[in-house]
């Protein structure tokens, strides 16, 4: 019959387009796992091809793992704070908010006003995380239709601080 053998094709080609989406998740996580030399670097250049976005979360996790060593970012991350592809940008935003290192964090935060959202986006989570009173202003800014998806991510790190915000004034959370 050519009709299920034409939707029998489509379903292989849907099967292994999601495959291969699949794929450069878990080869990140591997790669983060095993940590051979030029790991880092291989995923960072990579980043920019990537357009699902939870392979990108994946990556973007897996290169935290491989850079941070005793909560310090690799001289590369600070460098790509200035880089030309967004994604590089943003993922070094979003690692060194993350580093145990004030100087690092505070080099993070000047991503706060990047021309990207991608990169707000992910550097306000960061200083979010590290408990910095500055990211709460971009994420309201980030509230507009322009990127439904991100106003979404920014409306939920939102609600989860005045949750917490909320716990803390009704005494249910401990110090």
């Amino acid at each position: 019959d050519l009709e299920t053998s034409r939707r029998a094709q489509y379903c292989i080609r849907v099967i292994e387009q999601n495959t291969k989406l699949g794929l450069s998740a878990t080869a990140s996580r591997l790669l983060a796992e095993r940590h051979p030399p030029g790991a880092f670097e291989t995923l960072f250049a990579y980043l920019p091809f990537v357009d699902e976005s939870w392979v990108e979360d994946e990556i973007r996790h897996s290169l935290k793992k491989l850079d941070l060593v005793d909560g310090v970012a690799l001289p590369l991350v600070v460098h790509a704070l200035t880089d030309r592809e967004p994604k590089r940008r943003a993922v070094a935003a979003w690692i060194l908010g993350a580093s145990a290192n004030a100087q690092q964090r505070s080099k993070a935060a000047t991503a706060l006003s990047d021309s990207s959202s991608e990169v707000r986006y992910l550097a306000a989570a960061a200083q979010l995380a590290a408990h910095d009173a500055q990211a709460v202003p971009v994420l309201i800014g980030l509230l507009n239709p322009d990127s439904p998806e991100l106003a979404q991510r920014a409306e939920d790190l939102l609600a989860r601080l005045a949750g917490e915000a909320r716990r803390q004034r009704v005494g249910l959370v401990e110090h």
